[in-house]
């Protein structure tokens, strides 16, 4: 029995204290003196499994979790369990729950004897409804936010770019399919101006993947090699021709080129 409007009649007070239980004035029930007991952080409720003759953890349906005794609403524990935190038989459990259902005033036309009575495993699985206004009980740890669509906070692509990247780089991925699209039926010289068309719009340079860009940084004239010892070295004359080192007159006397000429002896050569 629940009392769900969470005040407790004086009636109900009265009898209470003098058959020495405890109310819990949160949810307007009460703690009868005769079970009340109180256990470990460590206990682990147990149920007996006939099928495997032994006692296992009761799983939480809402985390998978191993069922503490001390996560069972106290009123309820004193109960259902037993002082090792195992659940007890349902027989037992209405018998006790006979006793609980007799601590409370009923009015004169009232018959405690048609007060249902719980499955004393799902008695121990519930609390009160936190999330609603509603005074009814849900199942223990629930978390209505399990049932609602998961929105991650970030999104990361498989090589770890984050969210713009890796939006930006799906938008380069459709970008050639698209404008396959849009040039479709166009000749190729239609499509080269199509395209200059849209990237001056967009103010984007566009690339001859064809052409060699250039390179900024000059390339450095190569290292010419140091002569040998006793080579001869040739030099360039004026007249386009070329004459060993040290023989520029030679060089005149047969070439006649005025220019050679006074090169070869304007400098004593």
């Amino acid at each position: 029995m629940e009392n769900t409007n969470q005040s407790i009649a004086k009636e109900n007070l009265d009898k209470w204290q003098m058959l020495g239980h405890e109310p819990v004035y949160e949810r307007g029930v009460v703690r009868l003196h005769q079970f009340k007991k109180y256990f470990a952080p460590n206990v682990i409720v147990k149920e007996y499994v006939e099928e495997a003759n032994e006692w296992a953890p009761v799983v939480l349906n809402s985390t998978f979790e191993e069922l503490r005794a001390v996560d069972v609403l106290p009123e309820r524990a004193d109960l259902a369990l037993d002082e090792s935190g195992h659940l007890l038989h349902q027989g037992d459990f209405e018998q006790r729950y006979k006793l609980y259902l007799d601590a409370w005033v009923y009015e004169e036309t009232a018959d405690p004897n048609f007060e249902p009575i719980p499955n004393v495993r799902d008695f121990i699985l519930e609390e009160p409804d936190s999330f609603s206004e509603s005074r009814g009980y849900i199942p223990l740890k629930f978390d209505p936010k399990l049932n609602q669509e998961f929105k991650p906070e970030k999104l990361y692509g498989a090589d770890g770019e984050s969210e713009d990247e890796f939006k930006a780089n799906k938008a380069k991925e459709a970008i050639n399919p698209l404008l396959d699209q849009i040039l479709e039926g166009l000749s190729p010289e239609q499509k080269i101006e199509a395209l200059e068309r849209m990237a001056a719009q967009q103010n984007i340079p566009l690339i001859n993947g064809d052409e060699k860009q250039e390179d900024p940084t000059p390339t450095p004239e190569p290292l010419a090699a140091a002569p040998e010892p006793g080579a001869k070295i040739k030099v360039a004359a004026p007249c386009g021709g070329e004459y060993t080192q040290g023989y520029a007159k030679q060089h005149a006397r047969h070439c006649k080129n005025p220019e050679c000429v006074s090169v070869a002896y304007g400098d004593g050569s």
